[in-house]
């Protein structure tokens, strides 16, 4: 006996759930489309996270680099004030 929306193989093997009108294939179908769905969200947020994770190792990047140039210019600093020292320049005691 077909009923509604079920085809004769559904209602044979019991598929048929004739009260809520939907057939077993048709809720797998929807559950499906569901986990379709959050799979999509699952690997955008994945994605996302990644991202922001190579934008802060770039940052890194940069400020080691940054830190390094840095180190670099207060060295040539360091080394023309221990040049005016030797050369006799004015003690930091007799400028007071």
């Amino acid at each position: 006996m077909v009923t509604g929306d079920s085809t004769f193989v559904e209602e044979r093997a019991g598929w048929s759930d004739e009260r809520e009108g939907w057939t077993v294939a048709r809720r797998r179908s929807a559950r499906t489309g569901v986990l379709d769905w959050w799979q999509a969200v699952i690997d955008e947020t994945k994605e996302l996270i990644d991202d922001g994770i190579d934008r802060i190792r770039d940052e890194e990047d940069r400020l080691a680099d940054d830190v390094a140039a840095l180190r670099e210019m207060v060295a040539e600093l360091s080394a023309k004030v221990d040049g005016m020292a030797a050369a006799g320049g004015p003690s930091p005691k007799s400028a007071r």
